[in-house]
């Protein structure tokens, strides 16, 4: 039996060739982007069901924080472990540290870009949902600080429209996903890693 390890990926049992590296490769790389897609979709319903459902974060804020938590912590925290650990056991028991890292960026990466994308067409299917909230922030901004002169509201107001417009926002928020999910690789891979001696 012949053991072959490239890049942190080690094949069992196979002769070795450039088809069974890239075979393992595919099939390591297709764990993350499972959970990748899965990420999404949870994004997609949370927020597809704070909508409908008249859970407003703003008028709430607990419900905000809860979003928040499930977001950019629970969710791809969980993804990214699961991810690392099936393909660790996939490779029997090995995994590098930059897999680990590797995992959780496309991960997040592919979640946060459906989530964007899916944002946009929202945006396009009802336009009335980005003036909607822009009015209620300005509404609770002037009631938690009623002493802010016009100038101070409008110039507030028009930096708030310009990163919730969905062109801004979308990629804004997969850049913010992409880091906050390679600082949760680092510390899971840190933690699930197991180099082969």
């Amino acid at each position: 039996m012949r053991t072959f390890i490239e890049g942190g990926f080690s094949i069992f049992a196979y002769p070795i060739n450039e088809t069974n590296i890239m075979e393992t490769l595919n099939k390591t790389n297709k764990f993350a982007k499972q959970n990748g897609l899965l990420f999404g979709i949870l994004l997609v319903l949370e927020f597809v069901i704070m909508y409908f459902a008249g859970l407003d974060p703003i008028d709430n804020p607990s419900i905000g924080t809860v979003a928040n938590l499930l977001n950019y912590l629970i969710f791809p925290i969980t993804l990214i472990a699961l991810a690392a650990t099936q393909t660790r056991s996939f490779q029997g028991g090995v995994l590098s540290f930059g897999q680990a890292v590797k995992t959780g960026v496309i991960i997040s990466l592919i979640g946060s870009a459906i989530y964007g994308v899916f944002y946009i067409i929202f945006n396009l299917i009802f336009p009335e949902f980005t003036p909607d909230l822009i009015s209620k922030m300005e509404e609770q901004m002037l009631n938690q600080n009623p002493e802010m002169t016009q100038e101070q509201v409008d110039m507030t107001i028009g930096i708030t429209k310009t990163f919730l417009s969905p062109w801004i926002a979308a990629p804004f928020g997969v850049l913010i996903y992409v880091i906050v999910g390679t600082i949760e690789s680092l510390v899971i891979g840190a933690i699930v890693k197991r180099e082969r001696h």
